[in-house]
Formats: structure tokens, sequence, C-alpha cells
């Protein structure tokens, strides 16, 4: 099959997907002058041939414990760069984010991030991490999250507890880091492609979108001496870090 077919089948199967969820054509779902990605979906694609990664129900849960592990490390202070964490949420996945993400590498132009929008109802300010890599060969899907997981944390070298309460970075590295600390965070979903780039080496990208974006009006967390302490549903058993997954964000106020 022409790939290009592959591609717009895969956009089409998407699209009736999404019909599901929302009108993503509605004004006020984005910033002005900015079209949502799931808005007239366009009948083409930057991409090669590829491979749209499956994301099953064990990678759907590996990619909410991989978050998960990362914020609990930081909120209950493992890392020393950083203080504890007064309300961190656990990370559960949404599929609505994901298909959206999903839309996102099948268009595989990385240079129209700024352009792209991916608001839903429920999260009007929607978040956003992209990474492509070209040296990831022959490894399996959970690999593959963990090791791009690893490298967004990774970034957290280049903050400190007191960088940490202004986001203030056009960094992208760093923002990838902040934004899987964003406390009030609280879900997420990803897509990931691979397809055979220049010189043969495979190329993958990988997309996750979440509830929330950074803003630099708001600290990433808010720190207390004693972590989890303003948490109101209580803490999370298996994270002990973050608070219950029954904890509610007032967005409206954040």
């Amino acid at each position: 099959m022409n790939y290009k077919i592959l591609v717009y089948l895969l956009l089409l199967r998407t699209t009736f997907i999404l019909a599901e969820f929302e009108d993503y054509c509605r004004e006020d779902l984005c910033p002005t002058g900015r079209q949502h990605i799931g808005c007239n979906i366009p009948e083409r694609s930057f991409c090669p041939p590829l491979t749209l990664l499956s994301i099953t129900e064990v990678l759907k849960k590996f990619i909410t414990d991989a978050h998960n592990h990362y914020r609990n490390y930081v909120a209950w202070g493992e890392d020393n760069h950083f203080d504890r964490a007064c309300r961190m949420a656990t990370m559960q996945w949404d599929d609505e984010l994901a298909k959206l993400a999903e839309l996102r590498v099948l268009n595989c132009n990385m240079e129209e991030k700024e352009k792209d929008c991916h608001n839903t109802e429920n999260w009007l300010s929607s978040g956003q991490n992209i990474q492509v890599d070209h040296d990831f060969e022959g490894t399996s899907s959970i690999l593959l999250f963990s090791l791009v997981f690893d490298r967004w944390y990774n970034a957290s070298i280049l903050m400190d507890r007191e960088k940490i309460k202004s986001y203030s970075t056009e960094n992208q590295d760093v923002n990838s880091f902040l934004l899987m600390m964003l406390d009030h965070n609280d879900r997420v979903g990803c897509a990931a492609i691979s397809y055979d780039g220049k010189g043969g080496y495979l190329t993958y990208i990988v997309v996750c979108n979440y509830a929330a974006d950074l803003n630099k009006n708001i600290p990433v967390y808010t720190a207390c001496r004693e972590t989890g302490a303003s948490c109101k549903t209580g803490e999370n058993s298996e994270f002990i870090g973050l608070c219950s997954i029954n904890e509610k964000y007032d967005r409206e106020k954040l």
C-alpha cells in the first residue's frame, strides 16, 4: 500500500475516534490565531513511510507509572536539588489527549509546535512535550518511552530549588522536565511513530500531551517541609509523595 494512503487512513481512523469526544473547531478552545489540530484535519503528512506504535494497556500503565515515579522522587525530596512538594498530583492516562498526540506524530512536521493547539473542553490549557531521536533502533516500545522520559528528567540538572519557583526559561529540554513536574498536571496521553530517516537511521517521534501547561506566573509546584501537607484527599498508596487520584484541582485559580 502506498505510504501516503496509509498515513491518510491512519489520520482518518483517528478522526473518527476523535469525533466521539467534541467539536475541535470551536473558537473558545484555542488562543486567537491558532487552529486546533483536530479541526479540519489535513489529508497530508510530512512523514515518510512510518509505523505508528501501538499504545497497549500495559504501555499506558508504564507511561503513567514512569511519570509518577519521577514526580514522587521530587515530591518526596529524594532529589536534593529541590524542596519537597506540598500537593503534587498523581498522573493518570487520558485517551483524548493521547488521540490528539497521535494526530501530532502523524503530521511529522515538528517545526509547527508553536502553532499547534491541542486543548480540550476538560483541559483548556494543555501542555505538550515532543522528542525526536535517531538512536533507539531495535528498542521495544517500553524501552523507547523509558529512554525519552529519562532524557526529559535529566534536564533537571539545569534547575534548582530557587529557579523552579518561577518558571522563566525558554530552554525546551528544561521545559520538558518542568512539564513533567507541574504539580496540578494530573492527566497525560502519548503517541509515537518510527520511520526510516536520513542516513539509514530509524527515527522516532514521541509526543505527550498534558492536562496543563507551564505558566510564567505560577510556580511549577509549591514547596513544603512535609511532603503532601496540602493534599486534601490523602496520599497515593503506591506513590506516597503524591496526592491520591481523587485530588481535584481548581484550574481557574491557577
